[in-house]
């Protein structure tokens, strides 16, 4: 899915990135919304392949490696199928590409994994 954002460069000297806005609307059946999401972000390229059930039904991704990129002090929003998330500078040792990837559960109860591969830490 191309999004609007092409790319988001996070630096360690600047803070308080976002709300960036994601559009969902072009991705999903029209007359069905969003009505929940979770966001995480992981370092490379993250592809729906990497994706997988666990025991409870959640969505995870098996051999990547979490960053603390996305801003857990802010509760993404969501607004008419957008949804906006604030970014922070992850801890460690992150430097370069990175994958947000958005697991958005429908009105319907349908879930499906979306990945945002522009992100890059510097």
């Amino acid at each position: 899915m191309d999004f609007k954002n092409r790319a988001i460069e996070i630096r360690a000297s600047t803070d308080n990135w976002g709300p960036y806005p994601f559009d969902f609307n072009d991705a999903l059946p029209s007359e069905d919304d969003i009505s929940a999401v979770t966001v995480s972000a992981f370092t490379g390229k993250v592809l729906p392949e990497d994706a997988t059930l666990d025991e409870s039904g959640d969505t995870v991704f098996l051999g990547q490696t979490a960053i603390g990129l996305i801003d857990t002090d802010f509760t993404p929003t969501i607004n008419s199928n957008v949804v906006s998330i604030k970014l922070k500078y992850p801890t460690g040792d992150h430097k370069g590409a990175a994958t947000i990837v958005f697991v958005v559960t429908l009105v319907s109860g349908g879930v499906y994994p979306f990945f945002f591969h522009g992100a890059k830490v510097r």
